[in-house]
């Protein structure tokens, strides 16, 4: 089980406080949410990281629409493989309603 410092995503990905100290826990879920919403290049110690989920989403009047919905899921894949997860699974709808990411943890 993969164990770190743990953000908050929800609030900007600020350390969480646990009685004046770092929370540490099962860390997973994060690296995952990290490792979709980076871009290449936004860690210097791992360029070639990072998936950039805002360059697959384009807004429309009828809301967010997914560019190349099976190209997103299999880089997706690809991306969350090369960050240590076994097997995760990637679901989306090309009208982006629905995002699913199932990792191991």
């Amino acid at each position: 089980m993969r164990t770190d410092w743990l953000i908050g995503i929800d609030t900007n990905d600020e350390v969480l406080d646990a009685n004046g100290d770092y929370a540490e826990g099962a860390s997973a879920e994060q690296e995952a949410h990290t490792c979709i919403e980076s871009k290449k290049g936004a860690f210097t110690q791992f360029p070639a990281s990072g998936f950039g989920i805002v360059d697959w989403i384009r807004n429309t009047a009828d809301g967010a629409i997914v560019n190349e919905p099976k190209k997103f899921i299999r880089q997706a894949k690809v991306e969350l493989e090369a960050d240590g997860h076994i097997s995760p699974e990637v679901y989306v709808t090309n009208r982006f309603d629905d995002l699913v990411i199932n990792i191991s943890k």
